[in-house]
Parts: structure tokens; C-alpha cells; sequence
């Protein structure tokens, strides 16, 4: 959202089909998901079906209405399994579980999800954590998170979570945008932050044996310009911008890499004063 990426989106589902081909095995649902109501997001996920192969979406904590159609698309992704309240997958002998959570702040401020409402986040989550545990009889309980780390610790909802629903080895944490150098280590359960816009990657190495969970290593890597890209990706990539091109900017007059508007200084996004003025 915020680039002419998004123009396409519904009609193509891009972004999943790019997310399973540079080799992303889950995902879960954040605000910006709901830009397009819950119609759109429907849509997104059944173009990208249609194109190709798309990462597991697994959402636990989200509620349908039961008198408004409009989140009806939705919601038949979710009874056909298509979106899942969990999901177990095994890597290199071990059995992995793991569940998405989208936080109370992140759908406050989606209010397009509407008739789409939030159920609280650490009971669902429990009852998901001993299911994978004692029926699943997995190695590994990851929580995908789009809820958030916040300096107030009274909302900082990912670190609630660890704190009250026992038996999650990992949260990867999103939403908020300040990445942890170091893992957080709370009530046993660890949670890593890859900071925002994708300039990082991070890179969590654990030990599992004999129902032990050990940290070896945790490191965020810089994705920069001095990564050689990947040529089929970036052909991918190329590829819908011509579509976008094409099918939406054209007629307009527009064109994806047309400069309309240049300035003598640097816009700054910051927490003082931006240099774009007031909007």
C-alpha cells in the first residue's frame, strides 16, 4: 500500500504468488490486508490462487458477522481451510506448529475491516498453543504476529502474550516498526522483530531436542543494493509493472517510473516536523 504496487493487487493477488516464490512458507493477516474491506482481501487471495502457488495464511483471532454479507467472501475462505486458525508444517525433521494473531491495535486502525471484529488475542491463542501441543504433538510453536512491541509495556500486546499464554517458543513480531538487535526473552518464549519496509531479513537459529528449545544464533541482515537480485524474481517484478502500466496508469497518462514532482531538498519522515509540510 502507498505504491502503484497496490493497484493490481485484487486482480492479481501479486504479492503472495511473490511471497511463496522467494521462499516464504507462512504468513499472516496485518491492517493494511483490509485496505480493500474484507471483499478485497477475499479477492486478493482467489487471484492468487488462480495464479499460482501462495504462502499458508493462518489467522486465529478474527470474527465473522452474522448479519452482514460483507465480509461473506471472507469468511468462505476461512470454513474452506483456505485461511487457517493454525497450520503444522515439518523442517529438517522437525515438526513445526504455528498460528497468526492480528493485534487489537493493528485492526483499531483498520477500519475498513468492518463487519470483521477482534476476539481476544491470548485466550484463542492458549487454547491453539495446547492443541498444537498435546494433539499435534509438535516440536515448535511459533506465533506469526501482527500485534506489535510498544516502549508502554502495558500495550506492547506481543509481550503480553508471552506473558500469559505459556508454551509459545517463538513470536516473530510485526506491526509496530522498531526492530530488536537482541531476541526478547519472556516467560521462555522468545520474540524477534524485523523492523520495517523490508530492509531487513532476520535470521533466528534454534536447537530442538528432546522437547528443548535452544537459541544458537540471531542476526538482522541489511537488504541493500549490494545484494545481486534474484533474475527470475526481478523479471516477476518487471513483468507487473508493465500490467500496472498497461492496465491502470495509461489511461490516466501516467506511467509507473514517471517522476511528477521533483524538489531542491530531502522529504524526511520523521517524528519532528517533515519537510513535506503539513498534509
Amino acid at each position: 500500500m502507498g505504491t502503484p504496487f497496490h493497484l493490481g493487487v485484487m486482480e492479481t493477488g501479486f504479492e503472495l504468488n511473490i511471497l511463496k516464490a522467494i521462499g516464504m512458507d507462512a504468513t499472516t493477516l496485518g491492517n493494511h490486508e483490509f485496505d480493500f474491506r474484507p471483499g478485497g482481501l477475499a479477492k486478493m487471495v482467489n487471484s492468487a490462487l488462480l495464479r499460482g502457488d501462495i504462502p499458508i495464511i493462518t489467522s486465529a483471532n478474527l470474527a465473522f458477522s452474522s448479519t452482514s454479507a460483507d465480509d461473506d467472501s471472507l469468511k468462505k475462505l476461512f470454513n474452506e481451510k483456505v485461511i487457517k486458525n493454525y497450520s503444522v508444517i515439518e523442517k529438517q525433521g522437525v515438526k513445526i506448529g504455528f498460528y497468526g494473531i492480528t493485534g487489537k491495535d493493528a485492526l483499531k486502525v483498520a477500519p475498513n475491516k468492518t463487519p470483521v471484529t477482534y476476539i481476544e488475542t491470548n485466550e484463542i491463542a492458549q487454547k491453539i498453543v495446547d492443541h498444537l501441543r498435546q494433539v499435534e504433538k509438535v516440536d515448535l510453536v511459533v506465533q506469526l504476529s501482527h500485534s506489535g512491541l510498544w516502549d508502554n509495556k502495558s500495550i506492547s500486546e506481543d509481550e503480553i502474550t508471552a506473558k500469559q499464554v505459556n508454551g509459545i517458543d517463538v513470536i516473530v513480531s510485526g506491526h509496530t516498526r522498531d526492530k530488536k538487535i537482541k531476541p526478547l526473552m519472556i516467560n521462555d518464549t522468545l520474540i524477534v522483530h524485523a523492523g520495517m519496509y523490508g530492509q531487513y531479513v532476520g535470521v533466528l537459529d534454534l536447537e530442538v531436542d528432546d522437547g528443548k528449545v535452544t537459541l544458537l544464533n540471531y542476526s538482522l541482515n541489511t537488504i541493500d543494493d549490494k545484494i545481486l537480485g534474484d533474475s527470475k524474481i526481478h523479471q516477476k517484478i518487471t513483468d507487473y509493472i508493465g500490467y500496472i502500466d498497461k492496465k491502470h496508469l495509461a489511461k490516466e497518462g501516467f506511467s509507473f517510473y514517471q517522476t511528477v514532482a521533483e524538489t531542491k531538498f530531502d522529504l524526511l519522515r520523521q517524528k519532528t516536523e517533515s519537510t513535506v509540510g503539513n498534509l
